[in-house]
């Protein structure tokens, strides 16, 4: 997700330049105050936020610590700083700047240095409950599971109710990453941090969510879970 934070006019310029670069497919979101972007922080792969924040004070170097204590691979561009500004910057943790007299030229730049972030992103279009089809990035799901006749999508940050099938789930989802462990879950291989002997998965980002491994997937994940690791 890319958050922009209070940029005025300057975020539509933002936004049609991540979309012409990127596609339409990614998400962007506007945040409106500080409380609002770091209840969203562990899905912001990118942030950019104003000058006017004043980094040189405590509330701007506060605002960088407590969004790299939560996501350390957040990518901060401070947006209209100039040079000394930018400097200042740094120390707090951001990592680059748009300059408001060579908006276009530094904004080419930062998305040169980001587009790593992108390469590999894969966007799914989901059937939610109240909220007709939304657009998330598939990555950000931890697991799906089935919850009587609906499917739960969780994030770290909210979960999503889904009147699709959780067999319907499993032919969108990248089969790269994410596995059946049970006839009522799916799992991104990505966020498995343990697997016990007693047949049960601990997921990172979910309050150590425990996930069932059943006998008939057991066999399947653990190959699955053993490629994952040599990867590493």
């Amino acid at each position: 997700m890319i958050a922009i934070l209070d940029c005025r006019e300057q975020k539509y310029r933002i936004q049609r330049k991540l979309n012409h670069r990127f596609g339409d497919d990614i998400k962007i979101k506007y945040e409106h105050d500080e409380a609002e972007l770091m209840q969203d922080s562990q899905q912001c792969d990118i942030l950019f936020i104003p000058d006017r924040l004043s980094l040189k004070s405590d509330s701007g170097y506060e605002l960088c610590k407590r969004l790299h204590e939560k996501n350390p691979d957040c990518y901060v561009v401070v947006v209209g700083a100039d040079h000394s500004e930018a400097y200042q910057g740094y120390l707090c943790g951001i990592n680059n700047y748009i300059r408001a007299d060579c908006f276009d030229e530094d904004l080419d730049r930062c998305l040169d240095s980001v587009e790593y972030i992108f390469r590999d992103k894969q966007y799914i279009d989901f059937k939610v409950i109240h909220s007709g089809t939304m657009k998330m990035d598939a990555d950000d799901i931890i697991y799906v599971e089935t919850s009587k006749r609906n499917t739960v999508i969780h994030t770290a940050t909210k979960d999503y109710v889904s009147s699709m099938s959780i067999s319907a789930m499993e032919q969108v989802l990248p089969t790269e990453y994410f596995i059946r462990t049970a006839r009522s879950h799916i799992v991104n291989i990505h966020k498995v941090r343990e697997v016990r002997k007693e047949g049960i998965l601990t997921l990172s980002l979910k309050d150590n969510a425990l996930i069932p491994l059943s006998r008939n997937h057991k066999n399947e994940f653990m190959e699955f879970w053993d490629k994952e690791r040599r990867m590493l």
